[in-house]
């Protein structure tokens, strides 16, 4: 008994503690946090993520009461993944993404989600794992408007997750983007004339996608 309240307090400990730095990053700066924002909520998720496992794994909690502390740390995990610092541009006086996880790092993270999924179905026979989530951004995107979280990126992910990865040549496609654009993006994202090369034919898709039906409103990548 006395395990199972030293987990319960742990976890809950965490999962508040989780929620301030998450709010604390998310208002920076307007919603831009900076380098030492973004390594800051970094460094505080994964230190929450280590007490919630502590907690599950570890302190006799009960079946429900983990199952709920491996969900909390997958979306930690997926939240911190696709977490970034935001700097102003030189050119256009604008924010634009400074800083990410590698793909490594973003792998890794995604490595430990399957765990936690696969910890879960032991708990839980009748869970179904989902497929394993995918590294990389709307890279080019993000660079153009600004945000990874935006209308008009809004409507790409979701063009890109529901029928693009539908077909064989629209995957390909998404490997190829996310093989290349990184790269361009780094060496050229932050230069007013890639942006303005790039929006015009961004903007026609998204404004077909648009009349197509497709939302714009906020949305979670598909898994």
């Amino acid at each position: 008994m006395l395990k199972k309240n030293i987990g319960l307090t742990t976890g809950e400990t965490a999962l508040n503690a989780y929620n301030y730095a998450k709010s604390s990053y998310n208002n920076a700066d307007d919603g831009h946090p900076s380098e030492y924002d973004w390594k800051d909520y970094l460094d505080s998720g994964d230190g929450c993520i280590y007490l919630l496992s502590f907690a599950a794994t570890l302190c006799h909690i009960g079946t429900d009461n983990e199952i709920s502390y491996y969900k909390s740390m997958i979306k930690m995990q997926e939240e911190l993944a696709l977490s970034r610092s935001w700097t102003i541009s030189l050119d256009s006086g604008n924010y634009v993404v400074e800083y990410t996880l590698t793909d490594e790092a973003i792998n890794s993270r995604f490595d430990t989600i399957m765990e936690y999924h696969n910890s879960i179905k032991e708990l839980d026979p009748s869970y179904i794992i989902p497929q394993r989530p995918k590294a990389g951004g709307c890279y080019i995107a993000t660079a153009v408007y600004g945000s990874y979280d935006c209308p008009e990126v809004w409507t790409l992910r979701r063009f890109r997750d529901y029928t693009l990865s539908e077909t064989w040549y629209g995957r390909l496609f998404i490997k190829a983007y996310y093989a290349t654009s990184p790269t361009l993006v780094r060496l050229f994202g932050d230069t007013l004339w890639f942006k303005n090369i790039c929006k015009k034919p961004l903007d026609r898709l998204v404004s077909k996608l648009r009349i197509k039906g497709v939302e714009n409103t906020p949305y979670k990548d598909k898994i």
